[in-house]
């Protein structure tokens, strides 16, 4: 550990230049280890902020936990949702308004929370899938993942010659440790240990660069894979098969989870926005993801198009050389290399049209993704068989 560093993090451990949590989100987490804590307990603690028993109400009776009926009181939402939940989202809500909304000329805060939210949902759902840890501790710790940046911003970097870009992130804590002497997840595991959170959630603050998931923990696992996922869902240079074929190979996760996984954070993002009063329009983050999608299906129906011009003019000419071997295996071989990627791009607007309303612009270019793969796919069974 270098000098600047070891003075940063005791100073961040001693509390500065940290702000302080909710008293109340503070106290329900330490009943979590209070045997005698009761049901009245937590009702009657949560109580003494109205602003968030109010916001509490609101997301238990959002499609973020699907409660067949109604909860109109503090206590039918702790009882329903269960203590530990209440505990963590209460926890969530206080560490976002703890920090700044709108946007400074180097940190957009409300890109921060939206990707930061994404990031929280996907890491709950794929909790859920592979059963490896704690689905609402992983919805805490996908929050706040990347909260030592904000931390790290305040105390080093506000006004300064310094770029900030979450992804590739290897790159962010590179930089930022050839500058500062210190990276941002550092800080963040000093600040969440400062503050009391629970130590599997602050050990997903470690990271490291190009080892994968084997040094991790389970829970540091979900939250590294849902931060790839958030990546992809909002940036715009990252590619569809290339990130569903990382997902399968270093993840274990097939793309039909993927895609279901990507489609439930979209399903539930706005209530839960809502009650953390963080600025998301859904319509707008899926017509984003929509759109990276017809470009991919527009650069395959281009590479489809150019290898079947380069190799016969009509298809009249296919129907009858497309079994000399040399054809047939060039045939083959783009048909492999492509045909995943279409059932991706497939499978993915069929799950997100079931969410969406036939009203919608948004359900429209759904409908031509899927119409588009199926002309692709129509069109790659003729050039492999010879068949129109």
């Amino acid at each position: 550990m270098s000098i600047a560093e070891n003075e940063i993090i005791h100073k961040i451990s001693s509390g500065y230049n940290l702000p302080p949590l909710s008293s109340v989100a503070l106290k329900l987490m330490q009943t979590a280890s209070d045997e005698k804590a009761s049901l009245y307990d937590m009702s009657t603690l949560i109580k003494q902020d109205p602003a968030l028993a109010v916001r509490l109400l609101k997301l238990a009776n959002s499609p973020f936990f699907r409660i067949p009926s109604k909860v109109s009181t503090i206590e039918d939402a702790v009882m329903r949702i269960g203590c530990n939940h209440v505990r963590l989202l209460a926890l969530s809500i206080s560490i976002r308004d703890t920090f700044s909304f709108g946007r400074h000329e180097q940190m957009d805060y409300e890109q921060f929370w939206k990707v930061s939210l994404y990031q929280a949902l996907l890491a709950r759902v794929i909790a859920q899938n592979l059963h490896t840890c704690n689905p609402d501790e992983a919805f805490v710790a996908g929050l706040i993942s990347e909260i030592g940046i904000l931390i790290l911003f305040d105390l080093l970097i506000k006004d300064k010659d310094f770029t900030l870009n979450l992804y590739p992130l290897e790159d962010l804590l590179m930089r930022e440790e050839q500058r500062f002497g210190i990276n941002h997840k550092k800080v963040g595991e000093a600040a969440l240990r400062f503050w009391g959170l629970p130590e599997v959630i602050v050990e997903c603050q470690r990271f490291y660069p190009g080892s994968g998931l084997e040094k991790l923990s389970p829970l540091g696992a979900v939250c590294e894979i849902a931060r790839q996922c958030s990546a992809f869902m909002t940036h715009k240079d990252l590619e569809w098969n290339n990130f569903y074929d990382k997902a399968r190979k270093e993840y274990n996760l097939d793309q039909k989870i993927l895609s279901e996984i990507m489609v439930e954070s979209f399903n539930t993002v706005e209530s839960i926005a809502e009650s953390m009063k963080i600025s998301i329009n859904r319509n707008n983050d899926i017509e984003f993801l929509v759109g990276k999608a017809y470009e991919s299906l527009r650069n395959i129906s281009c590479r489809i198009e150019s290898i079947n011009h380069k190799i016969h003019p009509t298809f009249n000419t296919l129907r009858m050389t497309a079994s000399e071997p040399a054809i047939s295996e060039t045939l083959q071989a783009v048909a492999h290399e492509i045909r995943n990627p279409l059932t991706i791009l497939g499978g993915f607007a069929r799950r997100l049209e079931k969410i969406l309303s036939p009203s919608s612009k948004e359900w429209s270019y759904v409908q031509k993704i899927i119409e588009e793969s199926q002309r692709l796919e129509s069109l790659l069974i003729s050039m492999t068989t010879g068949k129109l």
